[in-house]
């Protein structure tokens, strides 16, 4: 299963999580290079603005890949994803740039088939340059994510342990 996502703006980032998640849903991260034992959680109301952040830092495709995906129906009607390798591809810079992160995927979905928990853990990533920009300046990255998305993830940790309540 590979799917492809290009969203240029805000309001368009907005409208796919309006669509994909529930009102209480969260995404959560872990990402290689980083504390084995951070994992970032990103609530339902901040989900669309961590997608525009990424798009603003340069993303201008988002493809993700799943093998051997297994799934569960637990007794509450929810539906449980399970693939122990995920492959997430996102292209950077008009194409030029391709970082490769490769990990497992849990998803588990409401009975009407939206997102209630998604949880991506990054084992490692692969970044590559077209020969094009070989010689050229290029993001430099952290854990293959650019700079400008670390910054939002570890922002948002910081409110979460500066606020207990904040979502």
């Amino acid at each position: 299963m590979l799917s492809t996502i290009k969203f240029p703006d805000i309001n368009t980032w907005e409208r796919f999580v309006e669509e994909f998640f529930t009102p209480d849903s969260a995404l959560t991260i872990s990402i290689p290079n980083d504390r084995p034992d951070l994992v970032y959680s990103i609530p339902r109301p901040l989900i669309p603005r961590f997608f525009h952040t990424w798009s603003l830092a340069g993303l201008c495709s988002l493809h993700m890949g799943v093998e051997r995906i297994e799934e569960g129906f637990l007794p509450t009607q929810h539906i449980l994803f399970e693939s122990p390798r995920a492959r997430l591809l996102s292209g950077l810079e008009g194409g030029q740039q391709l970082v490769e992160h490769v990990g497992s995927l849990q998803v588990l979905f409401t009975p009407t088939s939206k997102v209630l928990v998604m949880e991506l853990r990054l084992d490692q990533f692969e970044h590559y340059v077209s020969s094009k920009t070989e010689n050229l300046f290029t993001i430099p990255l952290k854990g293959g994510f650019d700079p400008a998305v670390h910054h939002f993830l570890e922002m948002q940790t910081l409110l979460q342990a500066s606020f207990p309540k904040f979502s």
